[in-house]
C-alpha cells in the first residue's frame, strides 16, 4: 500500500504519471492505470495530477493520524492480549452486574465470546466492545456516539481514543450515567484508567 502526495498539473503531465507509476511501482498491485484516480477518490475531471512523492505508509508515524496526542507507547503483543482479556472480562461482570441491579435496564442482555462483548440495552441501542489485535486496539461501537477505536496506553493504565484523549471507561461512565439518569460506578473494572475525567 503506498501513500501518494498529489497536485493538479495540465494534461501534457499525464504521460509522466503513467511513466512513472510503471517504474515506481509493483506492476502486480496496479491492474488498471485508468481506474486508479477514482481508488484514490479523484474525480475525473481531476485525472490529470502529477505525483510529487510516492513513499510506503508504514514510513509514517502512527502519531500523525491523532490530532492530541503524539506520543504513542507501543506494547507487545503477549501483553496487549493479556491486558484486553482482562479489560474485557471486567467489562462484561460490570454490565451483568448494571443489569441485574438497575430496573432500567431489565430487559438488556450481555454476550460475550471470542473477543466480542456484546450489551444490547433494548431501547438504548446495543454497545459492541472487541478485541482487534492485529491493531492491538479495542473497537467500541456506542449507540451514542458512533465507533472509536482505542490504544493501551501504559502510563494512563487505560484504552485511550486519541482523537479526543478520553478513555474507553470515561466514555462508558457517562454515556451509561446519562442513559440510567444515575451515576455510574467503572473503578472497579481492569485498566479503567482516570475515570474523573
Amino acid at each position: 500500500m503506498f501513500w501518494l502526495k498529489l497536485t493538479s498539473r495540465t494534461s501534457s503531465s499525464v504521460g509522466l504519471r503513467q511513466n512513472f507509476l510503471k517504474t515506481s511501482c509493483n506492476p502486480s498491485r496496479i491492474q488498471n492505470l485508468q481506474t486508479l484516480p477514482k481508488s484514490i477518490g479523484i474525480h475525473n475531471q481531476f485525472s490529470i495530477l502529477q505525483i510529487n512523492e510516492l513513499r510506503p505508509c508504514s514510513s509514517l508515524r502512527r502519531a500523525d493520524m491523532f490530532s492530541n496526542d503524539s506520543t504513542i507507547e507501543e506494547v507487545d503483543s503477549a501483553t496487549f492480549e493479556n491486558v484486553c482479556s482482562e479489560t474485557l472480562d471486567s467489562l462484561c461482570e460490570f454490565f451483568e452486574d448494571i443489569i441485574e441491579n438497575i430496573p432500567k435496564l431489565k430487559t438488556a442482555d450481555v454476550c460475550f465470546g471470542d473477543g466480542v462483548l456484546t450489551v444490547n440495552l433494548d431501547t438504548y441501542g446495543i454497545y459492541v466492545i472487541n478485541r482487534q489485535s492485529p491493531n492491538k486496539q479495542i473497537w467500541l461501537s456506542s449507540p451514542v456516539s458512533g465507533p472509536k477505536r482505542y490504544d493501551f496506553v501504559p502510563s494512563k493504565n487505560g484504552w485511550v481514543y486519541r482523537h479526543d484523549n478520553q478513555t474507553l471507561h470515561q466514555l462508558l461512565k457517562n454515556e451509561l450515567s446519562e442513559i440510567v439518569k444515575s451515576s455510574i460506578d467503572l473503578s472497579n473494572c481492569a485498566y479503567c484508567g482516570d475515570l474523573n475525567k
